[in-house]
């Protein structure tokens, strides 16, 4: 990282930051009752500003009638245009009774509208939506326990290009989500981070959306205690450098342990020339004799994947897979065994799909980093032939959790690559603490004075900036 002097970095360009904030919200706030919510905004593709609003029916719509009840805690959209002109619409499945919160908004392509309904104090529910300016997609009710109680939501959003059909290709759009459930035990209130992807083929979804507990990556895991300051509420989602990844910042106060790691949906051409290999592993399995040397089977089957070329992967690619798949059917035996052909098929399966990742799928990925892979299909349990895309979550760094204030209120971002990571917590004299990582550990900490007219949140976009630009 640069060595710049962080109390000008933020005084300087925090200044800019709040007179944005201020000319934004006086471009709005002319139609703002004095009990609306304003919630968070973003920008649209074509320059329009779409912003969250929470309050009650009847006041953000007092002259329209919808059947809602005017005492219902409902969200709605506000939309400015370029030209001036402005619209609000009510956002679907926010009409009952119960309080809707945590709202987070990413424009990709178009707007995702992220935000918690709280059944009452001890159970919250996840809802995510597409919002086009016009139209709402169906709302999806992300899968958790419906008995816990949830953190405030963070979303991040990637797109790529995948094929539909006979030289047709369509968007497949993902949407990363993390959140926080507590759970009481006898040890206390525990915080548990899951993450979850929410993938739309061209607007469709998939269908099923697994979800991942983050409490499980790290080789210094040492056994589980209560989390104990509010740092695992300032777990981050943030875009990873390339159009298919996000970074995750996730701290293991429960060892000790600050991990950070690198989730990627992997190339679907990738995915294709997997299931090809499986299919042609399967396939020449049925017709081979029992104990027929492997290394035919292997050497065939580096041939097929070399040959294959209507997966739009470059030969060098494809070569470095074909061996990689070719190497992993010697490890598997000296004879082929028809008994064990469905392990064989996953196995060579697995290996094209870490051995390409290691080239195309992951960015900076290298081949020693702890990664696992998950497949994903339509429906809870899909066996890997009826998988569709292919998830990798690998880790970028591990290292000890540093010494910050428990009771503070904490700001955490991370590197597009997951090895740096810049830590804030402010004090109640409004003094900032600033700690960024060096090398494995931590350097000193700095402390800064928050600017006048700034808020904590201002400065933690500021210090993004820092860790994954600088």
């Amino acid at each position: 990282m640069k060595t710049s002097s962080l109390a000008q970095m933020i005084t300087v360009v925090g200044r800019l930051t709040v007179g944005l904030l201020v000319l934004t919200t006086v471009s709005l706030t002319p139609a703002l009752a004095s009990n609306e919510g304003v919630g968070p905004a973003t920008y649209g593709d074509d320059g329009a500003l779409y912003q969250v609003r929470s309050g009650l029916y009847m006041d953000l719509f007092p002259e329209e009638q919808h059947g809602v009840p005017g005492w219902n805690p409902v969200l709605a959209i506000d939309v400015l245009s370029p030209d001036g002109t402005s619209n609000r619409s009510l956002v679907p499945g926010t009409e009952g009774i119960d309080e809707d919160t945590n709202a987070s908004v990413v424009f990709e392509g178009q707007l995702f509208i992220l935000w918690s309904s709280e059944i009452d104090d001890e159970r919250s529910e996840l809802n995510l939506i597409g919002y086009d300016g016009k139209t709402y997609t169906e709302k999806i009710e992300i899968s958790g326990d419906p008995l816990r109680l949830k953190g405030t939501p963070k979303l991040s959003v990637t797109r790529d290009q995948v094929e539909v059909g006979e030289d047709e290709f369509g968007t497949r759009t993902t949407a990363h989500l993390l959140w926080s459930e507590s759970t009481e035990g006898d040890a206390g209130i525990a915080e548990t981070l899951l993450y979850t992807p929410i993938i739309l083929v061209d607007g469709s979804y998939l269908g099923w959306n697994p979800v991942i507990s983050l409490d499980t990556w790290s080789a210094n895991d040492e056994g589980y205690t209560p989390a104990r300051s509010r740092l695992i509420q300032a777990a981050s989602l943030e875009g990873g450098g390339d159009r298919r990844a996000v970074v995750v910042g996730v701290p293991r106060e429960d060892i000790e342990r600050l991990i950070t790691l690198r989730i990627g949906i992997l190339p679907e051409g990738l995915q294709r020339l997997a299931d090809e290999a499986r299919a042609h592993i399967v396939g020449v399995g049925r017709l081979a004799p029992r104990n027929m040397p492997m290394i035919s089977m292997a050497d065939q089957a580096r041939a097929h994947i070399v040959g294959v070329g209507r997966f739009q992967l470059h030969r060098g690619v494809r070569e470095f897979v074909a061996e990689s798949a070719r190497s992993s059917i010697l490890d598997f035996g000296e004879t082929f065994d028809p008994d064990k052909l469905t392990e064989l098929g996953d196995t060579v399966w697995e290996r094209v799909l870490t051995a390409g990742s290691s080239l195309l799928g992951n960015g900076t990925r290298a081949e020693d980093l702890e990664c696992d892979l998950v497949h994903l299909g339509a429906t809870e349990g899909a066996s890997i032939e009826e998988s569709r895309h292919a998830l990798e979550i690998c880790v970028g760094s591990d290292r000890r959790l540093p010494e910050t204030d428990p009771g503070a209120e904490h700001i955490l971002h991370v590197s597009e690559d997951g090895e740096d990571v810049i830590v804030a917590w402010i004090s109640e004299e409004s003094v900032i603490n600033v700690l960024e990582s060096d090398g494995d550990g931590w350097g000193e900490v700095v402390q800064i004075s928050l600017p006048a007219g700034s808020s904590f949140e201002d400065v933690g976009d500021l210090l993004s900036r820092r860790v994954r630009v600088d």
